[in-house]
């Protein structure tokens, strides 16, 4: 087990190093993206003013993928008897792949440097050297942003959950060494025989989260509805990302309404560990009285976990390997109307296999309960403490006090 505890640090240190490059580069073109988002908003209140065109072309950069291309330039222009030269055509910077996007610029460019006539420019007023000749939104100013924010969330969610991880592995390899033969006590899942399902904090930071998702791509929708010649492409990517946010505010206020239903639910368990081939009793304890006509369903099911390959090769196929199913209508609430008391009775098969999340595949027990009401159904999942014991005497029995 020490091995195993050991193992797992590492890899979840390995996983925060692997998501650091990912989180740093992501935050990077999100950061580059946004900024060249801000002059676009910001130069539509510059001064416009007539400039010269000295020289436009398209440069090519060849690589062994792909080739990119940029549209380089000069112009020169005056600010109160001040003479200037700019040579900032796009407000995109660097090269990209949008040859014909760049090449209607180069024929406006070479068209009033060949007819002499002046082409209006775009004058940062508190400082006239920066210029720029088209302020017109391109493909790049749409997409680094968002592809950006993707690579930076998955490498934060890999140095998060690989910080996480090891935090969360030396605290159980101590819980370990504190009470030996006993690995339930080194989860911190089960409190005083209770867990947990759902809580206001997660409600609450699932609509966070939407709310935050759903300004980042609004904005972009909001400004690109002045706009009239934004890339088809562009408005397609933006479309699919309002589709997401408006997908994930759904979800995130269908478990906050839940969450205002139902209050908090929790399992308490009549003893911990639960033991292969002995039965167990507890009761779904709901925060808000729920009216059992239908019955609750209640589901004990053991998972197998299981991943093969690695990297983003990587595929996990999970598997019930047993599943037990009750239909419950009793109410021990006793017409409390604050709360419902749904009580339960299984038993842990002989040939049950312990509860491992060290190994691949690793196994784990779950009680599903689903309760059909008008609106918002009741939905819970609840992770079980099903151990194999050298003794029962280290089974530890709930009191007989009332749920």
């Amino acid at each position: 087990m020490s091995n195993e505890n050991s193992d797992n640090k590492l890899a979840g240190g390995c996983v925060a190093l692997f998501g650091l490059p990912f989180l740093l580069a992501g935050l990077g073109i999100m950061i580059f993206g946004l900024s060249m988002f801000y002059t676009w908003v910001a130069s539509a209140s510059w001064d416009q003013v007539p400039a010269q065109v000295l020289a436009a072309q398209i440069k090519e950069s060849r690589s062994s993928k792909s080739n990119t291309y940029s549209l380089q330039g000069k112009y020169s222009y005056q600010i109160n008897g001040k003479s200037y030269t700019g040579t900032r055509i796009l407000i995109e910077k660097g090269s990209s792949s949008g040859y014909s996007e760049k090449e209607k610029f180069l024929e406006i460019l070479n068209s009033h440097k060949k007819s002499g006539e002046p082409i209006k420019i775009f004058v940062n007023p508190s400082n006239p050297e920066d210029a720029v000749v088209f302020r017109n939104l391109t493909m790049m100013i749409i997409v680094l942003p968002f592809f950006g924010s993707i690579f930076a969330a998955f490498g934060f969610a890999m140095v998060g959950g690989g910080i996480f991880g090891t935090i969360r592995e030396r605290r159980k390899a101590a819980k370990l060494a504190q009470y030996p033969g006993k690995p339930w006590k080194a989860e911190e899942i089960w409190n005083n025989f209770t867990i947990s399902s759902s809580s206001w904090v997660a409600a609450a930071g699932k609509v966070a989260l939407g709310a935050f998702i759903t300004v980042f791509v609004w904005i972009f929708v909001l400004v690109m509805g002045s706009e009239s010649d934004v890339p088809f492409l562009a408005k397609a990517i933006i479309g699919f990302f309002t589709l997401l946010a408006l997908g994930f505010d759904a979800s995130a206020a269908y478990s906050l309404f839940q969450y205002f239903k139902y209050g908090n639910s929790t399992l308490v368990l009549s003893q911990i560990p639960l033991v292969p081939g002995q039965e167990f009793a507890g009761a779904i304890v709901i925060g808000k009285k729920v009216t059992l006509n239908k019955g609750a369903s209640l589901k004990l099911r053991c998972e197998k976990s299981h991943t093969s390959g690695s990297g983003k090769n990587s595929t996990t196929k999970k598997t019930d390997l047993f599943k037990d199913i009750q239909s419950v209508n009793a109410d021990l609430s006793r017409g409390a109307m604050n709360r419902t008391v749904i009580p339960f009775s299984f038993k842990i098969p002989d040939h049950g296999l312990s509860r491992n999340t060290d190994t691949n595949p690793s196994f784990r027990w779950f009680l599903n309960v689903e309760i059909d009401t008008p609106g918002i159904d009741f939905v819970a999942e609840y992770d079980l403490p099903v151990y194999c014991v050298k003794s029962l005497d280290l089974v530890e029995k709930k009191g007989q006090d009332n749920y």
